[in-house]
């Protein structure tokens, strides 16, 4: 069986688990997870441990308290002893419990963390027993399909779940999921979303969603793309109020212009972001979007304002720290190449640095400012920072040399 990296993870914050609690204990499964809430040391966490060990010490047949040490292995990544605690807990587990999904999603999880997925099936199918709207454990089959090649098998878990949730975007939000984690990530995950098309026809998202792998693993775009804006239309035509199929046919238009240089393809990638902004203008997915495209029209004031609105709408992720960062940074880097209103590039550029106070490139291009303001010691400092970080940069090591003679010349 390959390996695969886990695809499952990201839900372990998610899943909660409510199995009662005996009344004469002191730690229960809610103080598990407000603990780990708070991002504790493993110090702290080996502490926990020790205190639960002692529990079992008292009572060994209380099953929560194994599934309370196991949570705490899983959060330090100790997979292998997470799974032993859960099979110390299904001993005493009792089988008529209202909570055996809960249970068996966890025990399943357990598995699939060790990437043993064969042993993973049976309690899978377990908890499905239990519960079988359980998103999490159908997301765990879904899992169990992947790595075992079975892509129609799952497809058609992939339509299951999205029955259970119409709104919900279950085939993008695996897609976002998978992409890093399939052996040969691009053509299985193409033929994952093929076969995702195929069991779910009239489902606009699996249209949308097959579209993006198309155009995301391509190997040659200008030959795909006819493809790409045909399972795009597709999408539209099945529900032309999505508003991410806008979002995609915008991002797509865009793509091509960076990958073909014209700007055509720009026009058409700005009316698609206007038309989505005409359905939902207080979207906070379609100003990130949109952010990036006037990232790479060179209208970074735009830019900054959308990446601004998403933060100020409560994602402050990476990411959008990254495209926010850019525009700073692009916008400083116009006020050095006109040689005009340095003032402000250097005020442009702090903003940057307050976001990345330790990015080499904005210690860069601030000593480019700098040096242009004739600033010649102060460009000095920013540029050996800079070197610091990028000892082998080029362009870096050739702006160092032009300011260092500045600054030379300067004391002569």
């Amino acid at each position: 069986m390959k390996i695969f990296k886990l695809l499952i993870l990201f839900f372990i914050s998610s899943l909660v688990v409510t199995s009662p609690v005996s009344a004469n204990q002191d730690i229960t499964i809610k103080d598990i997870h407000n603990f780990i809430s708070t991002t504790p040391t493993l110090q702290e966490v080996e502490g926990a441990i020790v205190k639960l060990k002692n529990l079992v010490a008292e009572d060994s047949s209380n099953y929560v308290t194994y599934e309370m040490l196991a949570l705490l292995y899983e959060y330090t990544k100790q997979y292998d002893e997470a799974l032993k605690e859960l099979l110390l807990a299904a001993k005493y587990f009792p089988q008529n419990s209202s909570e055996g999904d809960i249970f068996y999603s966890n025990l399943a999880r357990a598995y699939i963390n060790l990437a043993r997925f064969d042993e993973a099936k049976p309690v899978i199918d377990k908890a499905l027993i239990c519960n079988p709207d359980n998103l999490f454990n159908r997301m765990h089959l879904l899992s169990y399909y992947i790595a075992k090649d079975m892509y129609k098998e799952a497809a058609r878990e992939l339509k299951a779940m999205s029955g259970l949730n119409k709104e919900k975007d279950y085939y993008y939000h695996f897609y976002v999921y998978s992409s890093g984690s399939l052996h040969k990530a691009g053509p299985n995950v193409i033929k994952l979303f093929q076969e995702g098309v195929k069991a779910n026809p009239k489902n606009n998202m699996a249209h949308r969603v097959l579209a993006i792998a198309l155009r995301d693993y391509s190997t040659n775009i200008k030959k795909d793309f006819p493809r790409v804006i045909a399972e795009l239309n597709k999408a539209l035509k099945l529900n032309q109020k999505y508003l991410y199929t806008y979002i995609s046919f915008g991002d797509t238009y865009m793509f091509m212009s960076l990958e073909t240089g014209k700007k055509a393809y720009l026009k058409k990638s700005l009316r698609w972001f206007n038309r989505a902004y005409k359905l939902e203008p207080k979207n906070v997915k379609l100003a990130y979007a949109m952010g990036h495209f006037f990232v790479n029209t060179g209208k970074y004031d735009k830019a900054i304002d959308k990446f601004e609105y998403v933060r100020a709408n409560g994602d402050s992720s990476e990411a959008v720290i990254d495209g926010l960062v850019c525009a700073y940074n692009n916008k400083a880097d116009a006020y050095y190449k006109t040689g005009e209103n340095l003032d402000q590039g250097l005020e442009t550029i702090d903003k940057a640095l307050k976001l990345r106070p330790n990015d080499g490139m904005l210690f860069t291009t601030k000593a480019q400012l700098l040096y242009k303001m004739q600033r010649y010691t102060e460009a000095h400092e920013y540029i050996k920072k800079a070197i610091a970080i990028y000892p082998r940069n080029p362009v870096i090591l050739q702006d160092f040399d032009t300011i260092k003679k500045a600054l030379d010349g300067q004391a002569k």
